[in-house]
């Protein structure tokens, strides 16, 4: 076991979240033959404090910094990862400045002239609800439910020369987004 002491070291160096059976997989790999809870005693003794985990007081089981009950007990722990840093009113006053300039430099030349029309399947009256009320004041998207109920028919000798020649019925992608999402939003020319 001694020869790989400095390779797992390595290891837990790199990564000290790194599990011991995958500490265990990888030796094994490079010839270890010996049993798992003697390799495992070599790694609990290798791993830095600190380093992602602790002990339970009352089984001095090792677990993750973020284990909240002992899995081998069930004690219940106290937390022990830090709490974030509250940032200060000077701070986020500089943060706010930084996404203004952010904006300011990525803002867009002129007004979006694109109008965009949401398509809402008939079984999803709800999301047409739901797109209504959140695109309601926006001039540039129109929201619709879908209407169709069957496939457009087709005569038996063809359209009449005075039809139409193009269909203008949605696209085959927008029918399967209809299909998949029960929406589907389209790009108004």
């Amino acid at each position: 076991m001694a020869p790989y002491a400095p390779q797992v070291a390595k290891w837990l160096r790199e990564d000290p979240n790194l599990s011991g059976a995958e500490i265990l997989r990888r030796v094994r790999l490079a010839g270890y033959r010996g049993g798992k809870s003697a390799f495992y005693e070599l790694v609990r003794q290798l791993r830095v404090p600190g380093s992602g985990y602790k002990r339970c007081p009352h089984c001095r089981a090792l677990l993750r910094d973020i284990a909240e009950t002992c899995r081998h007990c069930g004690l219940s722990l106290p937390v022990t990862v830090p709490h974030p840093r509250v940032l200060g009113a000077a701070a986020l006053q500089e943060i706010r400045r930084e996404t203004e300039a952010a904006g300011r430099r990525f803002a867009l030349a002129g007004p979006v002239t694109e109008r965009y029309l949401v398509i809402a399947a008939p079984d999803r009256q709800e999301l047409y609800e739901y797109f209504k009320q959140k695109f309601g004041g926006i001039s540039t998207i129109e929201v619709v439910g879908e209407r169709r109920a069957v496939e457009r028919r087709t005569l038996a000798n063809g359209p009449s020369p005075d039809r139409r020649r193009q269909d203008r019925r949605v696209s085959a992608a927008v029918a399967a987004d209809l299909r998949a999402f029960g929406f589907a939003i389209v790009i108004r020319d």
